[in-house]
């Protein structure tokens, strides 16, 4: 081992629960001799949040329908506090293909700082996506970045001296990538040189605070090529010429098409053009994703003679409902994206028109199932997991009848084992199991034998399980086992970082490994054992 140590670069070691003072002095015996490693360290441009990390070399999309520009049903839900709505419209763009998720909500009439760590919770509670926080305030950035879990972008700094000597510090402070704006006091350049010399002096005020190239994106700015012909041209020029310093590049793309009609044949036009010239990352629709552009498109965009006029008529018959789709929700979503309040209002108003079977059987249960089947592949992690556990438990509360499990007949005895503490994979246990219908009993931590033993007796027939954490604590659940087997033959279903699936058979029970595991288990039990039917 201590030549495995050696090999790895580790420069710590220690213990967990149930470590005892001798292990911790015979692990110093083994490590005291060992060098630490230097490891070779490439970097690698990258944004997160808590659960996914998204890295930036590669043509990435940025979702940009978080934003109150031009949009009144969003308008609406930031000046109501509608969190609901302005939640769907992150889960929307992320289930379209987005892979970041701008966040602004700038209008009047409302405090932008709170409310913009209000939405930042709430994405995070959704979506696994990255964010990009988009404010023009270094005070509403500094608050967004600081309730941030994860490697935000900060959208965005430009080239004016007050610009750059107020964000980039922040950006610096918080480790975030940046998004700088080929614009200064004198506003926005005219050619492509004038902007690739803006980009060029933002690059060196970064690495000036030591922000990285690799998280550095310059936007070269889009222009509506309708107001200003040629634009598009200037643009794309820009693009070219600011890869060659050695950074990465960012559109928004949609601005290209402002005051024409079908504007998502444009703007998807608009962005094969981009990427074509080094584009390294898209702020749009996500949904434009699956546009394909025409040839009017393109001619628009070059500037081609009477482009404009043939565009206008080729976009007669172009139906745009890209643009104009409304975002809803459904129970479904709601609940595999955690949202409690959302999820019990939409429970309750299905309850006009389903029975409350029809609705755990409809929505509720391929919820959780896609949940915990999202959980296995290791796309959603443990937050999410017991958010949507809780959404689910929100609407079976608007739900009568026996779908919560209070009164129903499939009854599992749960608990955590004599002298550990640890509950939190018990209670998740006890959600999930819960939600899909089972009676659960819960004992607790610390339990002792004979109270176990006791709730088996009153609730026989019924399966067990037991949860332990602890090395120390894993004797305990055996001693447990025995002593139910000797009175009951139940199922007796067992977890805990400690165990393996060898040492649960071997002390007679059925190991499971987390809570999908476990109500896929009982799942089992219940239909094949016609003792618990």
């Amino acid at each position: 081992q201590n030549l495995k140590i050696k090999s790895l670069g580790v420069n710590a070691v220690g213990g967990c629960c149930g470590t005892t003072p001798e292990y911790i002095k015979e692990l110093k015996k083994v490590v005291s001799n060992a060098k630490i490693k230097k490891c070779d360290f490439n970097y690698r441009g990258a944004v997160c949040c808590s659960s996914k990390t998204v890295y930036t070399d590669s043509l990435r999309v940025v979702g940009e329908r978080i934003n109150p520009t031009g949009k009144k049903r969003f308008q609406q839900a930031l000046l109501e506090g509608d969190y609901d709505y302005i939640s769907a419209c992150g889960i929307k763009q992320e289930e379209e293909g987005a892979e970041i998720l701008d966040v602004n909500v700038g209008i009047n009439g409302i405090d932008e700082g709170t409310v913009m760590a209000e939405v930042i919770k709430r994405l995070e509670g959704v979506t696994n996506l990255p964010l990009q926080i988009d404010s023009s305030s270094p005070k509403v950035l500094e608050r967004a970045l600081r309730r941030y879990c994860g490697k935000a972008i900060v959208n965005s700094v430009n080239a004016s001296s007050e610009s750059l000597n107020s964000i980039l510090p922040i950006v610096a402070k918080y480790g975030a990538a940046v998004i700088g704006l080929t614009l200064d006091e004198n506003g926005i350049p005219e050619t492509a040189k004038e902007r690739v010399l803006l980009a060029e002096k933002i690059v060196n005020r970064c690495l000036e605070y030591g922000i990285n190239k690799e998280d550095v994106f310059i936007d070269a700015l889009t222009l509506a090529e309708a107001s200003k012909p040629g634009s598009a041209e200037i643009t794309l020029e820009a693009v070219k010429g600011i890869k060659k310093l050695g950074v990465k590049t960012v559109l928004g793309v949609s601005n290209i098409s402002f005051g024409m009609p079908a504007r998502s044949d444009i703007n998807a036009a608009f962005l094969k053009l981009a990427i074509k010239q080094g584009l390294d990352m898209c702020i749009i629709n996500p949904a434009l994703l699956k546009v394909e552009p025409s040839k009017f498109a393109f001619a628009f965009l070059k500037g081609e003679e009477k482009a404009t006029e043939k565009f206008i008529e080729h976009a007669s018959g172009f139906k745009e409902e890209i643009f104009n789709a409304e975002v809803t929700a459904n129970l479904k979503t709601s609940i595999i994206s955690g949202q409690k309040e959302l999820a019990s209002k939409i429970a309750l108003n299905l309850k006009r028109s389903y029975s409350s079977m029809e609705i755990v059987e409809k929505y509720i249960i391929p919820a959780l199932n896609e949940v915990g089947e999202k959980y296995e592949k290791g796309v959603f992690f443990l937050p999410q997991l017991i958010s949507a556990a809780d959404a689910a438990k929100f609407a079976f509360a608007e739900l009568s009848g026996e779908e919560n499990g209070e009164k129903s007949n499939k009854r599992f005895v749960l608990a955590t084992v004599k002298g550990d503490v640890h509950d939190i994979g018990k209670n998740i246990v006890k959600a999930v199991s819960a939600n899909y219908g089972y009676k659960v009993i819960d004992l607790g931590k610390d339990t002792d034998f004979d109270l176990i033993l006791k709730a088996v007796k009153e609730n026989y027939p019924c399966v067990l399980g037991l949860s332990a954490l602890m090395t120390t604590t894993v004797n305990n659940m055996e001693a447990t086992i025995k002593l139910v087997k000797k009175s009951y033959d139940i199922p007796i279903l067992v977890g805990g970082a400690v165990l393996t699936k060898e040492y649960a058979e071997k002390i007679g029970g059925i190991y499971c490994s987390d809570a999908n595991a476990t109500v896929k288990e009982l799942n089992r039990i219940f239909s094949e054992n016609k003792l618990f039917v």
